[in-house]
């Protein structure tokens, strides 16, 4: 975790206010545009600027510390509507059993650490048993409701479907305590591979009515499915319940990955929403010019 101090040269408001916290986990390394490397830096040392254009020149100064432990992953950040900062990572571990292929089952979990002085301290780091999944992404709500999708995978030793799919917790104190839903089996093919956004979007309310949350679903796998099964679900109640029927028009969009499929969708000031598609390489939309060459990599390393 990485706390940057100072002003925002275009504003003048504190990089805390903006957000502008970087979450670090296993070897605590980050690197973006404009900006150096951070690997095995002492807790103090100030992050360099090599190439400025909207950050300054100067070094900027900084403070890291260290959370988790091997194999928690992935951390999401979130400013909840108490002001406590909440962090979200999973945690991994083989365990007994095997699957096909001489693979060892895993357990997979959410870990959470809290700050209430804007990311100076932190909490101990507090693994649930009770949440069980990974790759967790925070949305909060204006009225203080925490939406949480995860995946399960079909390897994970709690996972009794048989299959990978998707869920949504759901949290009115904080997230001290959870709801769980599942996203399908109902309404989708037999065993589909159910993926979502990582965002919900919610939309302010007119003439009195409560905002809508909107939330998108889709499947991985079978191309052909894919516009059949993308859905964007919608709530009047922060997501206590929703109505799953939209079956929004994607333009016949068809990828391994699914239109909604750990992404993002953000609604501009004017309403309009934008959402990036990953898509994969096999899928009809990947090959770019002068790609053709790209042919060991395996997995998802070769997404766009």
């Amino acid at each position: 975790m990485i706390e940057i101090r100072g002003r925002s040269p275009d504003t003048g408001s504190p990089f805390i206010a903006r957000l502008l916290t970087f979450v670090l986990v296993l070897a605590l390394t980050v690197s973006f545009a404009g900006v150096g490397r951070c690997q095995d830096q002492g807790p103090s040392t100030p992050i360099k600027v090599l190439h400025p254009d909207r950050l300054p020149s100067d070094d900027i100064a900084a403070e890291r510390t260290p959370l988790g432990i091997p194999n928690d992953y992935k951390p999401w950040i979130a400013k909840l509507k108490s002001g406590e900062l909440l962090i979200v990572a999973f945690s991994s571990r083989e365990v007994e059993g095997k699957l096909k292929a001489q693979r060892k089952p895993r357990s997979e979990r959410a870990v959470f650490w809290r700050s209430k002085d804007g990311g100076r301290t932190w909490s101990k780091r507090e693994e649930r048993e009770d949440v069980k999944g990974r790759e967790f992404a925070l949305n909060v709500l204006s009225d203080g409701t925490i939406l949480m999708p995860c995946h399960f995978l079909k390897q994970d030793a709690n996972n009794k479907t048989g299959h990978t799919h998707s869920k949504l917790f759901r949290s009115v104190d904080n997230g001290r305590t959870w709801k769980e839903r599942r996203v399908g089996p109902k309404g989708f093919p037999p065993k589909a591979i159910t993926a979502t956004d990582w965002t919900a979007v919610e939309v302010p309310g007119t003439s009195g009515g409560g905002s809508l949350v909107l939330f998108g679903v889709s499947v991985q796998g079978g191309e052909e499915r894919a516009p059949d099964n993308v859905y964007l679900w919608r709530s009047r109640n922060s997501g206590r319940t929703w109505d799953k029927s939209l079956n929004p028009d994607t333009a016949g969009w068809i990828d391994v990955d699914g239109f909604f499929s750990q992404s993002t969708t953000y609604r501009t000031a004017s309403g309009k929403l934008l959402h990036p598609v990953r898509v994969d390489r096999n899928g009809p939309h990947w090959l770019l010019p002068g790609t053709e060459m790209i042919k060991q990599e395996a997995g998802d390393q070769g997404d766009r």
